[in-house]
């Protein structure tokens, strides 16, 4: 084995290592986490820059380009990439700043990581970009609160790691509930007294499942009395682009008239086919000519979670073939 921990133990600065595991030569190896702290401090013990507590390491020689793990400089990141892959050590150890190159810069890199391992060579790459260790690596190694959690061929390995991490997140995900601070405007007629998002077994939640049936329940109070009330929902991206927005009246839903005191729970529910990322969520009350009530603007975030990464806002499940 080109590298191998043997009931290792480090702990610096409150992030801890305890890792027992080898990797052979000859191979591109990825590895990525959660914790960017712990996978440098992993690499670094893999160097022998950093001895640990207990346990030891077998290794060959080791260069570790260890600007790339934290430098923002493009330059500096390919002129550590370009000593790495030139040297002569037999294990060679990436950081994640190698994805900031440019495209033309990191395919070539690419090519010789796959040149070298071909010579027998052991390169391992540290990185969070799961595409391109699906793409490019042998094998994954998947580090969680310090030890090995996974390893494996890369697109089933990584696909079980982020199941693994969306049902952690539904678990322990706290109910769904309002920001502490947001916009929020309107001339009171109606107050918006809750908004909750609840996923498909009808529980309070943060995290939706792609594809994963959910629902926005908005209870109203009405503090004055209102002909046509208009209650509405819309989401946004994490970089406030409009993804979907709908409300009662655009639905043929017919709310009024109201008196002061009457209260109704509106429940929208619809198959959230999102990419995972986080999204916001907008509430409103008003009359058909769009005057507020309660408007609750990106008052609700949420996060959207898939077992594979897509790109954009719609996941429209495509269906591929070949002939």
């Amino acid at each position: 084995m080109a590298l191998a921990f043997h009931d290792v133990r480090c702990e610096v600065n409150d992030i801890l290592i305890e890792a027992d595991f080898a990797v052979p030569s000859g191979a591109v190896i990825g590895v990525t986490g959660a914790e960017p702290a712990e996978l440098q401090l992993l690499a670094e013990l893999a160097a022998g820059s950093v001895p640990p507590e207990e346990g030891e390491i077998e290794r060959s020689s080791v260069f570790l380009a260890a600007p790339t793990f934290h430098s923002a400089d493009v330059e500096a990141v390919e002129y550590w990439t370009d000593a790495a892959l030139e040297s002569a050590a037999e294990t060679l150890i990436l950081g994640p700043c190698l994805a900031l190159t440019s495209r033309f810069y990191r395919d070539w890199a690419w090519r010789e990581i796959h040149r070298l391992a071909r010579q027998g060579r052991l390169v391992i790459v540290v990185s969070q970009d799961h595409e391109t260790l699906a793409r490019q690596t042998d094998e994954v190694l998947i580090f969680d609160e310090g030890s090995l959690a996974l390893r494996g061929e890369p697109r089933e390995t990584l696909a079980r790691y982020v199941e693994m991490v969306a049902e952690a997140q539904r678990e322990e995900a706290a109910e769904a509930g309002l920001l502490e601070d947001f916009p929020r405007h309107g001339d009171g007629r109606a107050e918006l007294v809750s908004l909750e998002l609840l996923g498909d077994e009808g529980r309070s939640t943060a995290t939706l499942q792609s594809g994963e049936v959910a629902a926005v329940e908005i209870r109203v109070r009405f503090e004055q009395d209102v002909a046509k009330p208009v209650v509405g929902i819309l989401l946004r991206n994490r970089i406030g682009v409009s993804v979907y927005g709908t409300n009662t009246e655009l639905e043929g839903l017919e709310l009024g008239p109201r008196s002061a005191g009457d209260e109704l729970t509106v429940r929208f529910e619809f198959r959230a086919d999102l990419c995972p990322q986080e999204y916001t969520l907008t509430a409103a009350c008003h009359d058909p000519d769009g005057t507020a009530h309660d408007w609750l603007e990106e008052a609700l975030l949420f996060a959207v979670t898939d077992s594979r990464h897509t790109e954009g806002v719609a996941n429209l499940r495509a269906k591929v073939s070949f002939s």
